[in-house]
């Protein structure tokens, strides 16, 4: 199958280098925006707090992001590479598909986890969500938990689609005809 589009070392790394310094910042913005979209009132107190709380989020996020290209996201390109699937399709669709997956695995290990902002989180064994809704008890997830993961990982699977463009745009060329 030949491609369109053809890349090189140097353009694949720099793909890989830029989508790990913006990443965290696409990703965080992405959760940000979903939060607000979903009527919840951000607790913060303004923009300096909103701002200062983004950029601690994304000293957080790169390193893990970064851990995330390097052991997820740059098996998957390279696999398509190989294989001659070079489209901005083929890498949306496999950011997206990583991002969500990645992303509802988090959620739903830290189920069990209480939330910080919610010192009542975890009672007797259940876990409740920010809403008073019990999300896991100690038999497992529940049904409410489940729909919560589900849909809270769609900002990630936007967020890493995205990304899955940034990256596809920075390393690939189209092929000159000849």
């Amino acid at each position: 199958m030949q491609s369109a589009y053809i890349t090189t070392t140097g353009r694949a790394a720099l793909a890989l280098l830029v989508a790990a310094i913006v990443g965290p910042v696409i990703l965080w913005i992405s959760e940000i925006a979903f939060w607000t979209l979903r009527n919840r009132r951000p607790d913060f107190a303004g923009w300096p707090e909103l701002i200062a709380t983004i950029g601690a989020l994304v000293a957080i996020g790169t390193p893990m992001l970064s851990l995330f290209l390097l052991f997820v996201g740059f098996p998957a390109w390279l696999a398509l590479d190989v294989t001659g699937r070079r489209s901005w399709r083929w890498l949306v669709a496999t950011g997206a598909l990583l991002g969500f997956a990645v992303s509802l695995w988090i959620k739903v290990a830290l189920a069990y986890v209480p939330s910080p902002r919610n010192t009542e989180g975890f009672q007797d064994g259940l876990v409740f969500d920010y809403e008073g809704a019990v999300v896991a008890t100690p038999a497992g997830i529940t049904a409410h938990g489940w729909w919560t993961a589900l849909v809270e990982a769609l900002p990630s699977a936007l967020a890493c689609a995205l990304l899955g463009l940034v990256i596809w745009r920075i390393a690939y060329r189209r092929i000159a005809p000849t």
